[in-house]
Formats: C-alpha cells, structure tokens, sequence
C-alpha cells in the first residue's frame, strides 16, 4: 500500500512538474536563415581627388533572423563586398572596396533603427576614401518593412 501511495505521489509531482515546466516553456517563435548577393551600383563623390567616381559589384549576405510570436526580433548577420570596385569619372584611377562587417540588434516590431557603417575603399594612384553609410528602417506591429532609406557620404583618409 505505502508503494503504492508512493507511486502515486510520485506521478503527481511528476505531473504537476511537467505542466509547471511547460507553462513557463518560451513563447514561439520563427528562425529564418539567410544567404544571398545582390548587385549594388552607385556614384559617390571622392572628396580627396574632386570627382565623381562610378562603382559596381556585389554585396553579398548571410546571417538568422528570429521572430517571436510576442513581437520581439532578433537578427545577426554578416556582410562582405564581392569585387565591388570604381572608377574615378576624372582621371580614370580604380578604387576598390575592401572588408566586411558584423552586426546584430534586438528589436520589437513597431520601431524604428538606424545603423551607421564605414567602408574602406583603397584609392590606386590617390588619397584613400572612406564612405559612411547610413541604414535607417521601420517595421509595423505586422512585422512588414515598412520604410528603409539609407543616406551616403564620404572622407579622406
């Protein structure tokens, strides 16, 4: 009898442990990965030489974005520049873009972010520029990219 109370008792707290366990389980959520290039080409102005110069390449990137189902993001991923390279309109030198970067943010939907990033960019023949570019995006409490603009500059270095 008292192996089997036991047995009993031991059920229960099993029980009641497993049902307090998935109460305090995490909400769900949605992982997605990524990996992909897409074509970029622009005209940035070289302040170093005075000109204009006209680049194109591939921007290549990877990374996870995870979604969960009470609204919280979290993204991390890597970017690399794949044989993105200029031509100065002026004086025909090549500049070529070298390097990558990491990044990664918690966010809630219905916010607005804004990253800031520098790419080096190696000047043959010339003073080395360095461009500033500017990210800024909103998503809704839908989790829709809502508004993404991003802004352009640049210095010697």
């Amino acid at each position: 009898m008292k192996t089997k109370l036991l047995s009993i008792a031991l059920i229960g707290t099993i029980a009641l442990f497993l049902s307090s366990w998935t109460a305090m389980a995490p909400v769900g959520k949605t992982v997605t990965s990524y990996n992909f290039s897409l074509p970029w080409s622009g005209t940035i102005y070289n302040p170093c030489s005075g000109e204009d110069v006209d680049y194109e390449g591939d921007i290549h990137f990877s990374g996870k974005l995870t979604v969960w189902d009470d609204g919280r993001v979290h993204n991390k991923w890597h970017v690399n520049y794949q044989g993105i390279f200029g031509i100065g309109q002026t004086s025909g030198d090549s500049y070529h873009w070298t390097g990558g970067w990491n990044g990664h943010y918690n966010a809630n939907v219905g916010e607005t972010y804004t990253f800031t990033r520098r790419v080096n960019n190696i000047h043959q023949g010339g003073e080395n520029l360095k461009v500033i570019v500017h990210n800024h995006f909103t998503v809704n409490a839908n989790g829709e990219l809502t508004t993404s603009t991003t802004e352009s500059g640049s210095e010697c270095y």
